[in-house]
């Protein structure tokens, strides 16, 4: 009985691992490259890639890797709520239920060399994505590379965790 259960909770984890959305930073709208240049841009894009359906989502861009970038705006499509700033805790609303790959919107900043992140908003622990009804989920975040430095378009689908903390996301 014990097997059947934890093969259970396996597959039902690695089912929704493979669910997960991704939201990253783009050079541009189409997501082919995560490879900025140094300078002044309009163009770099927050993508939410894979998404089985969404209305939301909250994160922050982390520029502590890139000293030097200035961030000047962050421009979005959607005329729902855009609640916060990007640099410490964004919440925007899509206004309807999406899926696929979202453009969630457009940074303006002049770019330093080195490395930005999407991760969790200040004080939250995950980067969060609301579902269709509205229910928060999980998504990874990627690291986006000004002038090569080798960061690339990493993220981590996989996290480490402990056996106490899986069986916590299921009380």
């Amino acid at each position: 009985m014990k097997r059947l259960l934890l093969s259970t909770m396996f597959s039902l984890l690695l089912a929704n691992a493979a669910q997960a959305s991704h939201i990253a930073i783009y050079s541009d709208a189409t997501g082919a490259g995560c490879n900025l240049a140094p300078g002044f841009s309009t163009t770099a894009t927050i993508l939410e890639k894979f998404s089985t359906g969404s209305t939301a989502s909250r994160f922050k861009m982390d520029l502590s890797l890139c000293p030097g970038t200035a961030f000047f705006a962050f421009q979005t499509p959607f005329a729902a709520p855009t609640i916060g700033s990007l640099t410490s805790d964004l919440s925007v609303g899509y206004g309807v239920c999406l899926t696929g790959t979202i453009v969630i919107g457009n940074i303006v900043a002049s770019w330093a060399p080195g490395a930005v992140s999407i991760v969790p908003a200040d004080g939250q622990t995950i980067i969060q994505v609301a579902d269709c009804n509205f229910t928060v989920y999980p998504a990874t975040g990627g690291h986006t590379s000004i002038n090569g430095d080798g960061h690339g378009c990493d993220f981590d689908a996989v996290q480490p965790s402990t056996w106490g903390g899986v069986k916590a996301l299921y009380r």
